[in-house]
């Protein structure tokens, strides 16, 4: 019987997040008997948890007092070696830097570093001694993993060797559809009546990536021409007070729902009339994914890794980063043309199945662990 392949993922924790979506995606994807895989976590496990057990996957809390904390990286890479891990895979920056300095001294195989955010600190400081640490970890890594073509070249431009860095996109399910009753209770509950007409936006609450007051602004707009629109903010995070407060400055509170961290935020999406994803940064957005998977109509920031997921008109409609005016308008068009969100929806449903299935991904991974495994023994 061949001996699978075993596979250590590092991440900071399970909290509900993109990345973390990301890797339980892969992890799961990654079934024996080719691959046995393991989850670490440096601070906490976090609400997924019971979706990595439901997929047979146990996390593990290896622990850290501080940022370099050396003792946290002596645990990890005890837990390396007593498993016998061939590949270690550090999920964003500092689980990546945990999971190559402990997978030398463990003597794993293959190191492996995922990086899903083109901007990971907006301090300038912080940003050069990363790029800095990155270069100088450059030799015990066998290759970085972006998720959109966006990151590789934030990696590039970091001083990373090219030709180690791999673009493997994220993978969304394709859901069913919701059945009219369903949609109804889920309209109700994100606080739209019948005849409402109900956008929302699912990120976390965190405004130095996150621009959740663009679109209160613009929904406030909207109010002012009386229009009957609810606003649905479904996640939890830092910005949440403030946001609270905006709403009820902008007098549209009693239009907007804050819903906190939902796990069937991708059922939430499929009710809304027009998904909303404005960000300042990002790597290879989930929601939008999830939005077109669902084939609900998606207004977005024209940054690059959106412009990867989807095209402007084709796909969905996007708009500079910031402009109130043009979220506005953009809202109009899709609530009030009814053809367009239809035929934009169905587009992105499409483009979804044929480039972006979880198959896909999983794949996609499998293939690159193996290929750095044959490399490494060859």
């Amino acid at each position: 019987m061949t001996t699978p392949i075993r596979v250590a993922h590092v991440i900071h924790n399970l909290e509900p997040g993109g990345t973390e979506r990301r890797l339980l995606a892969v992890a799961a994807a990654l079934e024996p008997p080719r691959f046995e895989s393991l989850v670490a976590c440096l601070d906490g496990l976090g609400p997924l948890r019971e979706e990595a057990v439901a997929a047979g996957i146990v996390p593990i809390l290896i622990g850290r007092s501080w940022r370099f904390d050396v003792t946290g990286v002596l645990r990890l890479a005890l837990l390396l070696r007593r498993e016998r891990v061939a590949i270690v895979h550090g999920w964003m920056w500092l689980p990546g830097v945990f999971a190559r300095v402990a997978g030398v001294l463990a003597r794993v195989p293959v190191r492996v570093v995922g990086e899903g955010a083109a901007v990971t600190t907006n301090d300038p400081r912080r940003a050069r001694s990363g790029a800095l640490l990155d270069r100088l970890l450059a030799p015990l890594t066998d290759t970085w993993v972006a998720n959109s073509e966006a990151v590789a070249a934030s990696l590039r431009e970091r001083g990373l060797p090219a030709d180690r860095i791999v673009v493997v996109p994220n993978g969304v399910a394709l859901p069913a559809p919701l059945d009219p009753e369903e949609r109804r209770l889920l309209r109700e509950e994100l606080g739209a009546e019948p005849g409402a007409e109900l956008v929302g936006m699912v990120a976390r609450l965190d405004p130095e990536f996150k621009d959740h007051a663009t679109l209160l602004r613009a929904v406030a707009q909207l109010e002012a021409d009386g229009r009957p629109i609810r606003v649905a903010v479904v996640g939890d995070g830092p910005g949440r007070v403030a946001l609270e407060r905006h709403a009820l400055d902008l007098g549209i509170a009693d239009r907007v729902r804050f819903t906190g961290f939902r796990r069937d935020s991708a059922r939430l999406v499929a009710a809304l009339d027009v998904s909303v994803l404005l960000t300042y940064s990002e790597g290879f957005s989930n929601v939008v994914l999830e939005s077109m998977a669902a084939g609900v109509p998606l207004l977005a920031t024209d940054i690059a890794p959106n412009r990867e997921a989807v095209h402007d008109g084709v796909h969905a409609l996007l708009v500079p980063v910031g402009d109130v005016e043009a979220t506005a308008a953009a809202l109009r068009r899709l609530l009030d043309d009814s053809s367009l969100a239809a035929a934009l929806g169905a587009a992105a449903r499409d483009r979804a199945r044929a480039d972006f299935s979880l198959e896909a991904q999983g794949a996609r991974m499998a293939s690159l662990y193996e290929r750095l495994l044959r490399e490494k023994s060859g």
